[in-house]
């Protein structure tokens, strides 16, 4: 990946970009419209969004983590509604090799190839919106981390298992280092 790649994608309308086929497509969610969101609203919509499921196993969960995360006050909102491209993709994909990488290298790759952090709103806002996540998949929101209630930096984390669909958060500390095959989305 070299920088500028993100925008001349945008600006030819390329649908598929892979660094590796098939194994490693980069995921291209245009037209991604971010409303604020608070827990009352993740809530409200996440019940109606059960109400309407008929297979049980796509019921969305989230665990108190995240909860505790939209309460505090670094989860401000976006003043309005945004309209966004997401990019997700690998941290293999991101360097070109099978090492871990911190979070800082991350982001610091993520913005040297023109990629910004979302605003925090995208973890709940892409939960209610990608009802079709495969089983197994999951991927963490590049975001700026949040402090939760034991003073962990932690980041969205959207997945499916045999549980349904959940929106759960992951420890993002400055230290930690992550494996290759971790998902993130910009």
């Amino acid at each position: 990946l070299q920088p500028g790649l993100f925008d001349l994608i945008q600006k030819y309308n390329i649908e598929h970009v892979y660094t590796s086929f098939p194994e490693e497509k980069i995921t291209l969610e245009k037209d991604f419209e971010n409303p604020p969101i608070t827990i009352e609203e993740f809530e409200k919509k996440r019940k109606q969004y059960n109400k309407g499921i008929k297979d049980e196993s796509l019921k969305i969960q989230a665990s108190d983590y995240p909860k505790d995360k939209m309460q505090k006050r670094e989860f401000a909102t976006l003043k309005k509604t945004e309209t966004m491209t997401l990019i997700r993709l690998k941290i293999s994909s991101l360097f070109g090799d099978e090492k871990t990488h911190t979070i800082e290298e991350i982001y610091g790759r993520a913005e040297e190839l023109g990629l910004e952090l979302c605003p925090p709103e995208t973890g709940p806002n892409y939960r209610l919106k990608y009802k079709d996540q495969p089983m197994g998949e999951w991927f963490c929101v590049g975001m700026k981390q949040i402090t939760d209630s034991h003073g962990h930096s932690r980041v969205f984390r959207l997945e499916r298992d045999g549980d349904g669909v959940w929106l759960n958060d992951l420890w993002a500390s400055p230290g930690s280092h992550w494996a290759p095959e971790s998902g993130f989305v910009f």
